[in-house]
């Protein structure tokens, strides 16, 4: 929440006043999975991932966030959090369900995961 609607200044949870300042784009930095991040990504963290001074928590300044949703901007971050996600490998989890079975309805179709399902 920006204070005394001053954009460039924010509260954190812990209620110290942050002064926001992006950082350098990092186009090689890699998301929380370990992959590469999109130019549009990485250029969303240089502007709104903060770390607070006083408690050390990393949020997004554009959604508040916590911890901030590296890899993605705020509305792919909302997203994802909605979406169906496999529970062997937590990716998104795109059409039908690769088992008719109950217990396997939130499995995604990689081969890794269809063979843990046995």
């Amino acid at each position: 929440m920006t204070v005394a609607a001053d954009p460039k200044k924010i509260r954190c949870k812990c209620k110290a006043i942050i002064i926001l300042e992006p950082g350098l784009v990092d186009y090689n930095v890699k998301d929380d999975k370990g992959n590469k991040m999109g130019r549009l990504q990485a250029e969303h963290m240089a502007k709104h991932r903060v770390r607070c001074g006083a408690c050390q928590t990393v949020f997004c300044s554009g959604c508040m966030s916590e911890p901030y949703h590296a890899g993605k901007t705020c509305e792919e971050a909302m997203h994802s959090k909605e979406a169906r996600k496999c529970r062997f490998c937590t990716d998104e989890i795109h059409g039908p369900s690769s088992s008719m079975k109950q217990a396997f309805r939130d499995v995604c179709r990689k081969p890794e995961c269809v063979a843990l399902m046995s």
